[in-house]
């Protein structure tokens, strides 16, 4: 997979807030007493590795979502979709419509409904 400047940014600021949770943590542990230093700077770690687990585990959901719903239907049929929604809604398709970035939403893994009401829904007149 390319790597986007999204992606580089997200990793940039990550690496910002590891960096400055390390800050923190040294700063306390400076506070803490020789003896105990030790179980701080485990609880510190067991809390950093439950929080990353929480994430990744709210990613891996997120990516399961998106692709059970590329799994579940082609872009083609993906499309049939967003116009049966549009005709019902508005009397026209896709196509009537200026352009849109309905690729993007699909390779995003938003589900027809949704789609429309993000790229059609902010219009007052069609």
């Amino acid at each position: 997979m390319k790597e986007t400047p999204e992606m580089q940014q997200f990793d940039e600021e990550h690496k910002r807030l590891l960096d400055k949770q390390t800050e923190k943590m040294e700063a306390i542990l400076s506070l803490v007493p020789e003896d105990k230093k030790g179980i701080v700077h485990k609880l510190f770690y067991e809390a950093c590795r439950i929080s990353e687990a929480i994430q990744r585990n709210g990613d891996l959901y997120e990516e399961e979502r998106n692709k059970a719903i590329r799994d579940e239907m082609n872009y083609e049929q993906w499309m049939r979709k967003v116009d049966l929604i549009l005709v019902g809604r508005y009397g026209m398709s896709h196509d009537d419509l200026p352009d849109m970035r309905w690729r993007d939403e699909f390779d995003d893994g938003s589900n027809p409904e949704d789609a429309v009401s993000r790229l059609v829904g902010g219009y007052t007149t069609i």
